[in-house]
This record gives structure tokens, C-alpha cells and sequence, in this order.
């Protein structure tokens, strides 16, 4: 099974630098995690303390936190009744 590039890449740098193993680091996130947008790579598993990527010392960014909504709508307005 022949595998993407971006995995064959993973994998050597796997080899090269055998500590990244530890991070868990894929293409995909799983659980809580962390991104490296310069390696576009997923570090998860316990990460809250890692602030730098392991592979290229770019500054990791934490998941996107849904938005909250700025101004509530009265649906009594509209002629919606909500019981």
C-alpha cells in the first residue's frame, strides 16, 4: 500500500528526530489538540503545555471555539410562540 507524501515526509521525520513520536502528531485531529499551520500537522493527546511545534518551532494554534451569538432575537417579534 503506497502511501501520500505528506505521510512518507511524516514518517522520515519520525526517523530523524525519533522524540516526535511522543506527540502523536497526524493529519487529522483526534481528541484534544494543537496545529502547526506551517507544518499543517495535528499534535494531540496531552498538549495543553507545548506552545511551539516540535518539528518546526512554529507557535501552535489551539482549536477554534465556537462563536457566541452577539444579540439575541425575540421571537415574540416575529409572532413565534415559544412555550
Amino acid at each position: 500500500m503506497s502511501r501520500s507524501p505528506r505521510y512518507r515526509e511524516l514518517e522520515e521525520l519520525a526517523k530523524i528526530i525519533p522524540k516526535i513520536r511522543k506527540y502523536n502528531i497526524s493529519f487529522r485531529p483526534n481528541g484534544e489538540y494543537k496545529y502547526c499551520g506551517r507544518c499543517r500537522v495535528f499534535i494531540n493527546g496531552d498538549v495543553e503545555s507545548l506552545i511551539r511545534c516540535p518539528i518546526c518551532r512554529y507557535t501552535l494554534r489551539n482549536p477554534r471555539k465556537a462563536r457566541k451569538m452577539k444579540k439575541r432575537i425575540d421571537p415574540s417579534m416575529y409572532g413565534v410562540e415559544v412555550e
